[in-house]
């Protein structure tokens, strides 16, 4: 027989055998570590995975048909016919019997390193058979995060008992750090914390470790292994400064359509509070920040929505802006309030629904390093309505940044705006650029006469501090500014940490081929419009569909992983509709743009910096 094994753990290659003559009868194979048995007609037979030599068979002729139930570590478990049905008994691979479990039939469970269950019909029968288990204990998983800033504290269960010894820190060759852990009697580390320093106490640098676990089981098995049962059991862990940002895969964390409980959505001048830690890859504490795609679908009024830490005062901000009957989505940076929550407010006089998808987090601390994030509450650094007014055609607006809505007066290289453009007289778009630069050819914001439309930016500063703001129209429009959030400036280093760029268009398919219906994209982004061809965790780019021909969404995310259920924007047929998007790239710098649409649309991305590897 020729056999192939796969590891569908994916910390080994997987093998392929082929088992000694006389075995292609054999069927209903179970595998454990290194061995795996089969139904034979002359019995039950045990081989080694890697090599597929014999290991032991237990003779079909020892009274009564046999059945294979399971295998473990040294031991098969085997259903033995009696006329009624099956009696269960454990026996080791060379048939020496160790347990007989009467009356259970197909009832019976194990862990494989020894310990069965099983249930007659009378009572709950427990085997303690660990003794009998001889090969290397296997670290069966380590619950863990795999990025942090202060503390470290992974969980980690091993298949067997084992002595005291080490979680090695590592970097590259170099031992940065060994932890003491104590010897357990059940297989489980728990309460050993690195704390991100070296032997000497000294902060080690931000970058990406690997955490080994050198620890020998009690009963003289040898090293701990991975789940491969070669390899050293390992995993790596990155830590990050104050203010990274951390990608995760979109994720929904409300819908008030029905899954969070709202079943007439969020009443007029309604507050909702969301849970944004703990939940969709986002860790239960150390996070200052979120970024959060928020739409509203369908209102009964025209209004606005707020996004702010639950616990704060609510301010006179907006986030996203709505007319009865839209779909509106904006990117939103949330800073995180009490218990981990962030509060949506429906400023308006009708019933609104709205979806809230988490597409990341920043790191919480006191921000010092370059290229970190901090979250401030919303405040309105522009409102042409009440000081410059309306912008006029092609014309343009500063608007100064630093020393303003709890921005620092010097040491930022980046705000994060939510712009809004009201009652533009004419259909066009903003752009908001570093003053001081030259005019991009892109867009952050765009419109038809008549429309309120936000969108959130990460805009770099000018020398002094400041960013322009033009209007690509050829109509007057009012023009809105607030602020949610500041880059630190300097010369960036370690994951996760933001790096502005001047705006520039990586993808326009009005020059090519639009997206078909319901089909993707891929867009490498590395390398491309100022980002680096390595070194990219993540983009923020803008992302516009233009005069789709039927209704629909974009669902924008890394190109090697799934598709995930959320969206990033919502059209209908003719809109021009923008919207912001951080999204993690993949290990080839790529992501994909899904076109949720019965329809081929056009799409344009224009890229405004990029998050650190």
């Amino acid at each position: 027989m020729h056999l192939t094994v796969n590891d569908l753990t994916s910390q080994g290659a997987g093998t392929t055998v082929d088992l000694p003559a006389g075995t292609a009868a054999c069927n209903w194979a179970r595998v454990w570590g290194d061995f795996m048995a089969f139904n034979c007609p002359s019995g039950i037979r045990v081989y080694n995975v890697m090599t597929g030599a014999p290991v032991g068979s237990i003779p079909a002729a020892f009274g009564g048909e046999k059945q294979l139930v399971d295998i473990g570590d040294g031991y098969v478990i085997v259903g033995t016919w009696t006329g009624a049905g099956y009696d269960d008994s454990v026996r080791t691979f060379t048939n020496t019997a160790l347990d007989e479990l009467m009356d259970c039939g197909d009832k019976v469970t194990q862990d494989g390193v020894g310990h069965v269950a099983c249930a007659s019909s009378t009572e709950l029968i427990w085997r303690d058979l660990s003794s009998v288990s001889t090969s290397a204990g296997r670290v069966l998983g380590w619950l863990a995060p795999a990025t942090f800033s202060s503390t470290w504290t992974p969980e980690i269960d091993v298949t067997k008992a084992y002595t005291a010894g080490v979680l090695r820190i590592e970097q590259g060759s170099t031992v940065v750090r060994e932890l003491a852990v104590p010897a357990s009697a059940d297989g489980s580390m728990r309460g050993v914390t690195w704390d991100g320093t070296n032997a000497a106490g000294v902060r080690a640098p931000t970058g990406t470790y690997t955490a080994e676990l050198v620890v020998a089981g009690k009963d003289g098995s040898g090293a701990v292994k991975a789940a491969d049962g070669v390899s050293a059991p390992s995993f790596q862990v990155t830590r990050v400064g104050t203010g990274a940002f951390v990608a995760v895969t979109p994720s929904r964390l409300s819908d008030t359509r029905g899954a969070s409980g709202l079943e007439w959505g969020l009443t007029w001048f309604g507050s909702l509070d969301v849970k944004v830690t703990g939940v969709g890859g986002v860790p239960s504490s150390g996070v200052s920040a979120v970024i959060l795609n928020v739409t509203a679908v369908t209102p009964k009024g025209s209004g606005y929505l707020t996004v702010f830490p639950t616990g704060d005062a609510v301010p006179s901000t907006s986030n996203l802006n709505f007319t009865a009957g839209q779909v509106v989505p904006n990117l939103v940076v949330a800073k995180v309030g009490a218990g981990g929550k962030v509060t949506v407010r429906n400023a308006s006089q009708g019933m609104t629904n709205v979806v809230v998808d988490v597409a990341g987090y920043f790191v919480d601390g006191t921000v010092s390093d370059p290229g970190g994030l901090t979250a401030v509450a919303p405040s309105r650094l522009l409102d042409t309505r009440s000081s410059s007014g309306a912008v006029s055609p092609y014309g343009s607006v500063k608007v100064q940044a630093t020393g303003r809505g709890g921005v620092p007066a010097s040491g930022v290289s980046a705000v994060v705006v939510n712009l809004t453009a009201v009652a533009p007289t004419a259909s066009g778009f903003l752009t908001a650029y570093p003053t001081g630069g030259a005019v991009p050819n892109s867009s952050n914001v765009n419109f038809l006469a008549g429309q309120v439309v936000p969108n959130l930016a990460f805009v770099k500063l000018g020398a002094d501090g400041s960013f322009t703001v033009r209007n690509g129209s050829p109509g007057a429009t009012q023009v809105v500014a607030d602020v949610a959030g500041y880059v630190m400036d300097g010369t960036v280093s370690g994951p996760g940490m933001f790096v502005p760029v001047s705006p520039s268009r990586v993808l326009d398919t009005r020059n090519g081929t639009a997206v078909g219906a319901y089909a993707t994209r891929s867009l490498t982004v590395a390398g491309a419009g100022g980002v680096p061809a390595s070194g990219v965790s993540g983009v923020v780019m803008n992302v516009t569909v233009v005069a789709g021909a039927g209704a629909g969404y974009l669902t924008v995310y890394s190109a090697d992983v799934p598709a995930p259920l959320t969206s990033n924007l919502n059209f209908t047929p003719g809109q021009v509709v923008p919207n912001l998007v951080a999204v993690k790239t993949s290990a080839a710098g790529a992501v994909n743009i899904f076109n949720g649409s019965p329809s081929a649309t056009q799409v344009i991305a224009d890229v405004s910096g990029y998050f650190t590897a």
